[in-house]
């Protein structure tokens, strides 16, 4: 069971409906992040070496360059013995594929290895996959790293690939992403999200390649939305001089705007010695909530030639009624600090209610059995694992949020898994 003290894993309001991650290459069409239909042309060399897992195999069945590992319920890992296949099990009808199968002391299988990542630059994800028995998912996370994935400090991670496979047979998943500003390796782990021996999955082919360049300049802002008492914002450019040594000595002109129109602007910002420039705004330009504005960058070299340019949107919502001006959570106008317990089931309600829990993860059948506990009800809104906007749920959200938004019950809403 675990425990957390945090809104981290709370998202009171359905920030995530308003927004979208996407990366805008100089040359190309918007790329927007998650599954797709479309494959984009390639701007790298496949960045997974022994994807198809042709090479050598270990004593345990494991492909070259790859690793594998478990982890159970006592949170332990170890090798999972996953098992290369030959012949008509692989994709195409002929060389290897991977097999990983549930078992009594494995849960979630997979093997894992590593890519290096530059910051920014969006890339697509290609695999194939089968799953011709059971219900679980089949799917293949990313993790984000500082350097390398040994002894580095994990920056991102969440970003799940979801083989949805809804007939027999080989199916090919597409994925896009976009790397964070600070990260510069990538683990990709393919895996089965089960402990059930009869429950198994295939996995082939599996390619990495960059299809939009590296952005020199990122803007992040203190908040993505602000609240109608809120009167100041600040955005702050970061340009890493590692990789882009042209932007030293640099500057950063910012704008803040409405639509097309320039609102406020400060011109030649200078870049400190760590590559980051930044822009205080008055918040009284945001007239209308949940309308987008934008925090435009222009980032120029020492001789005022424009290097690089992003926006990024913020935008203004109203106050939720649970969450008082001192940032406090309030039910039924009582202050109410939130202990919140993870993968827990009904019939061990009363053990949290007993244990201090007063906020249990779980679904909108949850509401009532909560209740006779005292407990409220952490609603998770990412079937199969996609995030409350994604257009396999937005109806389905949109419904829910819309039915159960003034339910006592419900501490709050978790748009997606941390």
């Amino acid at each position: 069971m675990k425990k957390a003290t945090a809104f981290c894993m709370v998202i009171a309001l359905s920030l995530a409906f308003f927004q979208s991650a996407f990366c805008v290459a100089p040359t190309r069409a918007e790329i927007v992040s998650g599954e797709t239909d479309v494959a984009l042309p390639p701007l790298s060399e496949n960045l997974i070496r022994n994807g198809d897992f042709e090479a050598d195999e270990d004593a345990n069945g494991i492909p070259d360059g790859w690793t594998d590992s478990f982890f159970n319920k006592q949170g332990t890992t170890g090798p999972v013995g996953a098992m290369v296949l030959e012949g008509e099990s692989a994709y195409g009808g002929s060389g290897k594929s991977i097999l990983l199968r549930g078992g009594e002391n494995a849960s979630y299988p997979f093997v894992q290895r590593g890519f290096k990542v530059e910051p920014k630059a969006t890339y697509q994800v290609s695999l194939w996959v089968r799953k011709d028995n059971g219900t679980a998912a089949a799917t293949a996370k990313l993790e984000f790293y500082a350097k390398g994935p040994t002894g580095s400090k994990c920056v991102q991670e969440g970003n799940t690939i979801q083989g949805l496979t809804k007939t027999n047979g080989w199916q090919k998943v597409l994925y896009n992403f976009v790397a964070p500003f600070t990260a510069q390796s990538v683990l990709i782990m393919p895996r089965l999200q089960s402990s059930d021996e009869n429950e198994w999955v295939y996995f082939d082919n599996i390619e990495v390649y960059m299809v939009a360049p590296p952005q020199m300049m990122e803007i992040k802002t203190d908040s993505i939305f602000y609240y109608p008492e809120q009167t100041e914002g600040e955005a702050t450019a970061s340009v890493r001089f590692d990789l882009f040594p042209e932007a030293q000595g640099g500057a950063v002109s910012f704008s803040f705007l409405d639509g097309e129109n320039v609102c406020f602007f400060m011109e030649n910002v200078p870049l400190d010695a760590e590559g980051k420039a930044s822009f205080p705004y008055d918040t009284v330009h945001l007239k209308e909530v949940k309308k987008e504005y934008k925090i435009r960058g222009v980032l120029k070299n020492d001789k005022g030639e424009e290097l690089f340019r992003t926006e990024e949107p913020i935008y203004k919502f109203e106050r939720p009624k649970y969450l008082g001006k001192d940032g406090v959570f309030r039910a039924k106008g009582e202050v109410f600090h939130p202990v919140v317990a993870y993968h827990v089931d009904q019939s061990q309600y009363d053990e949290c209610a007993k244990a201090g829990i007063n906020v249990v993860q779980g679904g909108i059948g949850d509401l009532a059995e909560a209740k006779r506990n005292n407990l409220k009800v952490l609603v998770t809104l990412y079937d199969g694992m996609h995030a409350a906007g994604h257009p396999a749920n937005a109806t389905k959200t949109e419904d829910v949020v819309k039915l159960y938004k003034e339910d006592e019950r419900i501490f709050g809403w978790a748009i997606m898994d941390e």
